[in-house]
């Protein structure tokens, strides 16, 4: 056996393969004496200092320190610098996908970016997808550049809580991990193209580099979302859609623009050419003062199909940011005590820009300004857009006294859906905040819990649209269970034990209807109500009922307060009130409907 080794090797073609093992780390380490990365794959090796067998009895001496032959080695046993090959073309063997980075690799280094840029670097350059993190505490203080290519995938595997990245320093308000693609020239729309279509004619210049599966951007100086008239908050249109089919300057998206896109609103279209495929798995960032190195811990903008998952965030300078994503999973991600509470550093995970078509499932957080949120795309003080299509399910998440919300959507957002979210104000209270903040279109909270809050179990706010509640239960708040604006509908919740009101309607509400939910024991620290109508009385389209269970208790003396205008009551059970008595307070409105209500 030992004979047939020694003439496979010297052989010219297996010297070439032998010489295609070499692994990245041994090369790297003829420029520092301390490797770097190295690949694995089956049958690949690495050179020892402490090899028993001398290299000639292997390679001809004719092979040795020659172009074309095998470097030899130093007296400190490492390749001299001049036998180096250039890495741009060194042979890697077919077989291997992953590059695997070791705890000695990485030992004593007071940044470990520099070593994780050329492993990924060099993964993107030779069609490898799969780097593995060693189980060890590394420091950083620079950016690690993600340059993923829209035709490549790039995973990155830590050992969970055994691979920690530390932040050390370095100019604050960036980002540890970044993967950005890029816009292409934006060009004017010479066709106007309506609210709904699912399809358009392209400027050429545009039209020309698309292809099915190219993703492609609208804007217009159209304002869409303006916050009710409040200052400061103008959002134009803009959105980002896949192509479906190219046909000449016809191009097919993958379903309906939202808003429309004219020429008369200086409408304008591009290609994006985004990064795509990362994946990035199971490890921690944390910072040595997460007040001073203000720093996302992750941004991917411009980017498709990313996934990521069992990632923590504790006592870190910031978290999750995606920013003109398509087609994301963010899974077991734990945000665990970002205390940068007054600024977007605060946030656990954030689905920002145009964002499309994101899961988020399993988030769990804790000491953040919020858990979960969204953003548009702000550029010079101007907004555009608004994250689209996103579910959060399965969160679990805790308020900090300096919390302003465990849930939370920003204005424009659009279709978000919350589904068995819990929400808790934690052992030390929840200062001012609440457990859902509403503040997008078109949200779902289905099965929501909210318990122990600060400022109320769910706060709609007057510039959200089209709030919908299934079930779930708000409780235990020191104020409101659930504060109502303009078009919700509330529908099978516990509203129980709260501070002050069960449900307040507030000032803007219209078109809102509560139907079999049960409101009950409320008033618990202060005056208040089952339902509290605080609306200025000239907003149509308020129901309470069918189906809703607003009994009298020792606190909760009054089932609905001051009902004003056409408010429906009925259908209801209010029992406890004195026979008769539906247990209504103050002065209703004379257009106010009660029946078929069950009472004592």
């Amino acid at each position: 056996m030992a004979d047939e080794e020694i003439r496979q090797e010297a052989s010219p073609e297996a010297g070439i393969k032998r010489r295609g093992l070499l692994r990245f780390g041994t090369i790297l380490t003829a420029f520092t004496g301390a490797s770097a990365v190295s690949a694995f794959g089956p049958g690949s090796a690495q050179a020892a200092p402490g090899d028993k067998n001398p290299p000639n009895t292997y390679v001809p001496v004719a092979e040795k320190g020659v172009p074309s032959g095998v470097a030899t080695l130093d007296s400190a046993s490492k390749i001299p610098v001049v036998q180096v090959p250039d890495l741009s073309t060194t042979y890697w063997p077919r077989t291997s996908d992953a590059i695997r980075i070791t705890k000695e690799e990485v030992a004593g280094l007071t940044d470990v970016v520099p070593v994780l840029r050329a492993a990924s670097d060099f993964a993107v350059a030779n069609g490898i997808h799969r780097i593995y993190l060693p189980p060890v505490t590394m420091e950083y203080r620079s950016r690690w550049y993600l340059n993923v290519g829209p035709e490549r995938g790039l995973e990155i595997i830590g050992h969970g809580e055994h691979t920690i990245f530390k932040h050390t320093g370095g100019t604050p308000n960036l980002a540890f991990i970044h993967a950005l693609g890029t816009d292409g020239p934006k060009v004017a729309v010479t066709a106007d193209i309506p609210a709904g279509s699912t399809s358009a004619v392209f400027p050429p210049a545009v039209a020309s580099t698309l292809t099915v599966g190219s993703c492609v951007g609208f804007e217009s100086s159209l304002v869409v979302f303006d916050v009710n008239n409040e200052a400061g908050m103008p959002t134009h249109a803009s959105e980002i859609r896949k192509v479906a089919a190219v046909a000449g300057e016809n191009v097919t998206f993958d379903g309906p623009t939202i808003w429309p896109y004219n020429v008369a609103q200086a409408a304008v279209v591009w290609k994006m050419n985004p990064v795509n495929g990362i994946k990035l798995r199971d490890f921690v960032i944390t910072s040595s003062d997460p007040l001073v190195n203000k720093w996302k811990g992750i941004q991917i903008a411009k980017a498709t199909n990313i996934e990521i998952s069992g990632i923590t965030f504790r006592d870190a300078g910031g978290g999750l940011f995606l920013y003109d994503v398509l087609d994301a999973v963010v899974s077991n991600v734990n945000a665990d005590r970002l205390p940068n509470y007054t600024s977007f550093l605060g946030y656990g995970v954030c689905v920002a820009g145009r964002s499309a078509n994101i899961l988020v499932q399993n988030l769990k957080g804790r000491g953040t300004r919020h858990v979960f949120t969204t953003l548009s795309d702000e550029r010079n003080g101007i907004l555009w857009g608004g994250p689209r299509h996103i579910t959060v399910r399965g969160g679990v998440g805790e308020a900090h006294p300096g919390s302003f919300s465990v849930w939370d959507t920003h204005p424009q957002a659009y279709d978000v859906t919350f589904e068995n979210c819990h929400a808790s104000g934690g052992v030390a209270g929840s200062g001012d905040s609440c457990g859902f903040q509403i503040r997008g279109q078109k949200v779902q909270i289905i099965n929501g819990v909210a318990r122990n809050m600060g400022a109320g179990g769910l706060r709609h706010h007057t510039m959200a649209e089209n709030l919908e509640v299934n079930g779930g239960e708000f409780s235990y708040s020191k104020t409101f269970g659930l504060a109502l604006n303009s078009n919700a509908r509330i529908s099978g919740a516990w509203v129980h034990h709260n501070g002050a009101s069960g449900v307040v309607l507030g000032a803007r509400s219209s078109k809102v209807q509560i139907v079999n939910s049960r409101i009950e024991d409320n008033a618990q620290i202060s005056s208040g109500y089952g339902v509290h109508d605080q609306s200025k009385g000239d907003q149509p389209g308020i129901v309470l009922g069918p189906g809703n269970i607003v009994p009298k208790g020792a606190s909760q003396v009054i089932s609905v307060m001051s009902p004003k205008n056409d408010m429906v009551i009925y259908g209801n059970v209010l029992r406890g009130y004195g026979a008769g008595s539906d247990g209504i307070g103050g002065t209703p409105g004379t257009g106010v409907f009660r029946g078929q209500n069950i009472t004592d």
